[in-house]
């Protein structure tokens, strides 16, 4: 009986792929598990690659293509949707498996303790980017003292910001993919709201809010970094806007029962918009910002204006509220002294 689902998107990935699902077949388990790869229409050797590994392993490889390019929120979420195992994972086709028995440690944990959602361990970074050998290798994800073997998680934690929690390659979940989960997803209304589903703070997210989360200190996988991932080859700007939306679209998923969200993307834009100060006053650059991180900007600090943290939280000034009501200069001034 099939236990595990392995998601697997792709786009031209064909330098990497292959060491990405060897690490799968080296796996040691006695669990049944499958690979949905689905690829995002491809135009370099990944097909030709992912079809030669369906003719090796016909029972294990499950292929989706596209017709044209859609973005990796479709691609995964028409995945989730189908996704009828007890369990699931994401492995991405540039990182790999390096613990053998990855699956067969993730798949009895759960087996055995039906109150997690979560099973976690650490990873390897490797970066590609850089010459420095110093940065490139055994460079943990979560950093922790090595007396902390395990540590497990609640939704609580999360809140407080304590939760241990680790990234795409070295996390599983429990199956709480339902109807009313994918339209709760359809009515946030939130602009460019499919950024936050599509990657691991959204199912982090959700997940512990079913259940706890398992983290075991051990390295488990590789997390190569490319510079060419939908996260690593964006600016410090663009990641504090995305991780800003995200956790105001948590906000809106959980019902806005839980403040913390909204104050945790206030701390993350209130970085960009010490940036964005600075811009005006001359005091960086032309051609740091494009003029999609000034729109998402500058769309953020409205819903901020409009919905306050709280009715008396400081942080939401005056002056803040003045900005709103001049906002069509303020975005005109910063895209003037922002861009090329």
């Amino acid at each position: 009986m099939l236990k595990l689902t392995i998601i697997m998107p792709s786009f031209n990935r064909g330098q990497y792929i292959r060491e990405a699902l060897d690490s799968v077949f080296c796996q040691q388990t006695n669990y049944q598990f499958k690979i949905i790869i689905a690829d995002d229409a491809s135009t370099d050797n990944t097909l030709e690659i992912i079809k030669e590994y369906k003719d090796k392993y016909p029972d294990k490889i499950e292929i989706w293509t596209s017709e044209k390019n859609q973005g990796l929120h479709q691609n995964i979420l028409r995945v989730y949707r189908n996704i009828k195992t007890d369990y699931w994972t994401v492995l991405d086709p540039d990182d790999y498996w390096t613990d053998n028995l990855l699956i067969q440690k993730a798949l009895v944990f759960f087996e055995n303790n039906k109150e997690w959602t979560i099973y976690a361990a650490n990873i390897n970074v490797i970066d590609q980017t850089t010459n420095d050998k110093r940065q490139t290798t055994n460079m943990p994800y979560v950093r922790l003292k090595p007396k902390y073997k395990i540590i497990d998680s609640s939704f609580q934690d999360y809140l407080n910001g304590k939760a241990v929690l680790s990234c795409t390659q070295a996390s599983f979940y429990r199956n709480i993919f339902n109807d009313e989960l994918f339209n709760k997803m359809a009515q946030i209304d939130l602009e460019i709201a499919k950024q936050a589903f599509r990657g691991d703070s959204f199912r982090n997210a959700v997940h512990l809010y079913k259940g706890n989360a398992h983290f075991v200190n051990e390295i488990c996988a590789v997390y190569r970094i490319t510079g060419t991932g939908l996260w690593t080859a964006i600016s410090e700007f663009a990641k504090n806007n995305l991780n800003t939306l995200i956790f105001m679209v948590l906000f809106k998923f959980f019902d806005e029962k839980y403040p913390q969200l909204k104050r945790f993307a206030y701390k993350t834009f209130n970085i960009n918009k010490n940036i964005i100060l600075s811009i005006i006053k001359g005091n960086y650059e032309k051609g740091i910002l494009s003029e999609a991180q000034i729109d998402a900007f500058f769309y953020l600090l409205k819903q901020f204006i409009q919905n306050p943290v709280s009715t008396d939280d400081k942080s939401i000034s005056l002056k803040n509220k003045i900005r709103l009501k001049i906002y069509g200069y303020l975005k005109s001034k910063v895209s003037e002294k922002g861009l090329d």
